[in-house]
Formats: C-alpha cells, structure tokens, sequence
C-alpha cells in the first residue's frame, strides 16, 4: 500500500504552513496533537534516558507504562517496512518516514493494544484492554484511527482558521476605527485653532494690549499687540493686499511652536498703511503637557522673514498656577477625607518629597517654595482610593488665587462593582453651580434631573451622577458603564452663569478603569468664548475608544440617527 494513501499527516502540515500565520501556539500545538495522538485520553509520553544503556525509553505519565520505541513512531505502522537482515537472518522494521530501524515489530508495542490467541481458531487477534476492541489486523485499526484523527484536525484546522480570519478581521475593524478617531481628533484640533484664528481676525486692531520687551504674556486668551518691523512692511503689503489678513509661523527661543507645549497664535493684520501683530496664548491642547514658562524670544514670521519680536515673560493661567494648599474630598459623596492613611509626593526640580500621615488639608511645604521656577507634579496615595497625580506650576513665587484646590480621590471599586468610566469635575469658587451630564446615542440623558440611567436584572447598567454639588468647588461625580455599539459624550454646563466658564478653572479627572492614572481635563481657553457655556469633554464609543473633545459651545451635544453628533 503506497504512502500516498494515508495523507493525514501530509495534508494538516501542509495546511498549518498556509495559515501558521494567523494561528497562536496553543492553535498549531492543539493539531499537531490531535494529528499525532499523542495526546490521548489515558495521559501523554515523556522521554527519559536510561541511565544504564544510555539509550531513550518513554513513559505514559499517568499508567507509568514503559517502552523503547517511541510512541510517535508507533501511531504510524503503516509507516514501517518489514526486512530481513542478512547478517543475522533476523527480522528488522524500517520507518520510511523517520529513516529509522528497530528490531521490534511496532504494531506488537501499539499502546493499550495486546496479542491473544483465539480459542476456537486457534488465530492470533489484537484486543485493547481500555475499550475492549478486537481485531485481525491491527493495521486497519490503525489506519481507521489515522483516517478518524485527520478528520477531526482538519476540522479543527477550519475551526481554528476561520475563528483566527475573524480575529484578524476584528483587529483590522479596530484599527481602522482607531486611526479614524486620531483623524477625528486632530481635525477637532485643527477646527478649534481655526476658530481662534477667526475670532482673532474679527477682533479690533486696537484691543490688544501693546507688548513690548519683558512684558508678560500670560496663558489666559487676552489679546496683545506686537508691532510689526517697517522694514518690513512693503514686503508683506503684496501678500495682505492678495489674501488679507495674514497667519504667520510663531517661534519660540527659534523653535516653531508646538501647541502641545505652549499655545500662542497670531494673526497680522493691516492698520491703515502699517501693520501690527495681534498674538495670545492659552493653556496648551495636551493638560499634562510639562510647559516651560518664564523668559523667552517670540518671533511671528511669514515666508521665513522675522516680522514682528519681543522678549516676554510667558505666565501660567491660574489654573496652572501651584495652589498653598489642597483639600482632599470623596469623590463619590463629596466627604471630607480625614482618618484615612494618605501619603502625597511632590515632585519638583528633580527632587521627591514625600508627605506621609496627611489629614484632611495638606499645605504645600515651604521647602517646595524655595526652589526654583517649574513644573510640580504631586502624587496623592490613600487606602481605599485611586491614586490620582496633579501637574501644577511654581512661577516666581506666586500662588494660585482664589479658593485652595479640593483635590476628589476616587475609591477603589467594590466587590461586585463594576463600571467603565468615571468622571470627578472640581472648580472654583465661580461660577457657583456647574452641572455635569452624559447623553447616549439612544437618546438617554443623564443630569441633575434625571441622575440614574434605566436598571437591568437589578444592576446599575449605565450611567448615574453620583454627586451634584450646587454651592461652588464641586465635585460632582458621574459613572458610566458602556455598552457595545452604543457612543456617549461627557460634557460640562454653566448652571448659574455668573462667571464665563472660561473662568471657572474646571478641572476634570476621567478614570478609564483599563488605565491606572486618571486623565485630567482643563477648560479651554479661547478669545470669545465667554457666552459659550457648554464644555465638551470627551466622546466615548462602546468598544472602549475614546476621543478628546475639549472645546466651549452654545449649545449641547445632540444625537442624530443613533449617532452623538459634536459637530
């Protein structure tokens, strides 16, 4: 009988090698052994060496059964040829697969298979003790066996391949839904600059505070003036004549500015026959982005010609400013954090100072006061909460006005507990009520109206405001467990409107629970945006995607079709 004929073996390699790259180990080692059999229902073969000859023996682990062939070799008598050996004039088997020889016939070592004798016939037969079979020919048990074990790979094979296609379909889908959330990220940042640049160039020429050398120029959106070089003037005239306003590049100590860093847009524009630049800066498009404040070059250039340059003292907004003491607060309930056992570690010009045993305030050490100008990162440990980080920055030491920072440390979940997202929203002292809602692409809305979302099967199943606190500083507290093809926006309202909320130095702090450290969020800062009193945050999609909205409009978002629009 031709090899040919049993092409088990042949066939699920052949096939493994055209799809081992979708499959995981555990995928081609489960066929190899359901190919191999090795791996039956009374244990698996481990080699030894024995110690004596030297030569391999193989042991069943469970029924300790002992041979000197190798139990892979033996699923395939029919692999093994019968000669007769001219030295000796004994019999040898030859394996045409492994090129292998042995002395002892493979189809008398086959595993759980013995030779008793007939008693009527007086014929030699093979029985199995475990299942009780008998056979004539053991051959053909065999190859029965074979043909069986290719079937069940090759099913298995087609399991495996179309389970690993529709992986990789998955990740593909994911991918794909991720690279268009960066694009829609990056065209929500791009549309939010442009509107800077519109409500710039609809400003007055004249509103702009004039600034010269070792002027500040604070991150607060305010309008300044740089005048622009008159050697200058003719050159650029063509250009505003063509295109009116012009938007120029804006340097830094003769870097291009990246707004990730420090936010500064300028836009030149034409004043009777000269020119001046109109220039200001807010807090940058990243709230953990480590900014270097103080004294700087600026340079507006167009076409590579230096137009308009000063030298400034850049400030923080007062939101970034380090406050001289901090509050901490449950940010479930809005209680005061007291007995707990919290540690916080400042972190500040290369240097760690670690504060343990705080109570309920925690007033920032002298030491830090005395250092030099920079960012202080500070880390707040409690038993029982999340551990939250906190980027502020010390400049020529003043401290952040108005009330002290309430720091709101999110608990650990509880057994049983289960949520996607949370988000703890602290102010100031104005505006005096901010409201903070989740909408879902189903139409549901959750606010201080309506503060839990629909129950199923007893269970909390999507979204619920925790906390609303209504007399200023805050918190308030929404949760929001997702659901698979469902979106969701989180976004902020001015409630009593008697502060723009561009003055309310919002922080928000976004726990993912697929991430340790919580996202922290700072209002926006942007030219005319005071009558806007709605702040987006962030959108949220089921799968677990999250895109960063981060700007101030006149209205909520909507859902349109299933969809949350934020448009």
């Amino acid at each position: 009988m031709s090899q040919s004929t049993y092409p088990a073996r042949q066939t699920v390699e052949t096939a493994i090698d055209s799809v081992a790259h979708l499959l995981t180990w555990a995928d081609i080692a489960s066929l190899i052994n359901k190919l191999t059999g090795l791996h039956q229902e009374d244990g698996e073969w481990i080699e030894h060496v024995d110690s004596g000859s030297g030569s391999s023996y193989w042991e069943r682990r469970v029924s300790r059964e002992a041979t000197w062939t190798n139990p892979r070799s033996m699923c395939y008598p029919h692999e093994w040829d019968e000669h007769l050996d001219d030295a000796s004039g004994k019999k040898f088997w030859h394996n045409r697969t492994h090129r292998t020889n042995s002395w002892d016939d493979p189809k008398a070592h086959m595993p759980g298979w013995a030779q008793r004798v007939d008693e009527e016939s007086k014929a030699a037969y093979w029985h199995h003790e475990g299942t009780g079979e008998t056979s004539w020919d053991l051959l053909e048990v065999q190859i029965k066996r074979e043909e069986e074990r290719k079937a069940a790979a090759e099913e298995e094979l087609h399991k495996l391949k179309t389970e690993a296609l529709e992986r990789k379909k998955v990740e593909e889908e994911l991918k794909e839904k991720e690279r268009q959330r960066v694009e829609e990220a990056k065209a929500r940042l791009k549309k939010s600059q442009a509107r800077q640049l519109e409500a710039m160039k609809a400003a007055d020429i004249n509103s702009g505070k004039p600034i010269k050398d070792n002027d500040n120029l604070t991150c607060d959106s305010s309008l300044h003036t740089l005048l622009v070089d008159p050697s200058v003037t003719a050159k650029i005239k063509a250009e505003a004549d063509a295109k009116g306003d012009l938007i120029p590049e804006v340097f830094i100590n003769g870097e291009p500015v990246s707004n990730e860093t420090v936010n500064i847009t300028a836009v030149v524009k034409a004043a009777g026959e000269a020119f001046k630049t109109l220039i200001t800066a807010k807090n940058p498009s990243n709230p953990n982005a480590k900014v270097s404040f103080g004294e700087m070059a600026v340079e507006v250039r167009i076409n590579d010609e230096v137009v308009s340059s000063a030298k400034i003292n850049l400030k923080p907004d007062n939101s970034l400013l380090l406050p001289d003491k901090l509050c901490f607060v449950n940010g479930i309930n809005g209680q005061q954090l007291g007995s707990e056992n919290k540690t916080v570690v400042i972190t500040f010009d290369e240097e760690k100072l670690e504060v343990k045993n705080v109570g309920s305030e925690l007033e920032i050490p002298k030491k830090v006061w005395t250092k030099t100008d920079g960012p202080v990162s500070i880390l707040v440990e409690c038993d029982g909460y999340r551990q939250k980080t906190l980027n502020f920055h010390k400049y020529d030491n003043v401290k952040r006005q108005g009330a002290d920072v309430k720091v709101a440390l999110d608990p650990n979940a509880k057994k049983g507990e289960e949520f996607d997202h949370r988000f703890i929203l602290t102010w100031g002292m104005k505006p005096s009520d901010l409201d903070i809602h989740a909408m879902r692409s189903d139409g549901e809305h959750i606010y201080f109206s309506k503060k839990n979302s629909e129950a199923r099967n007893g269970k909390r199943v999507s979204m619920a405001l925790d906390v609303d606190e209504q007399n200023g500083k805050g918190p308030e507290t929404m949760t929001i467990s997702t659901r698979k093809g469902m979106e969701y926006v989180f976004y902020v309202y001015n409630y009593s409107k008697d502060a723009p909320m561009t003055k309310s130095e919002g922080v928000v702090h976004h726990t993912d629970m697929r991430f340790t450290e919580p996202k922290q969020y700072t209002v926006p800062k942007e030219m005319g945006a005071d009558k806007r009193h709605y702040w987006w945050i962030c959108k949220i999609y089921g799968d677990g995607g999250v895109v960063d909205l981060q700007q101030l409009e006149t209205k909520p978002p909507s859902v349109e079709n299933g969809k949350i629009s934020v448009d």
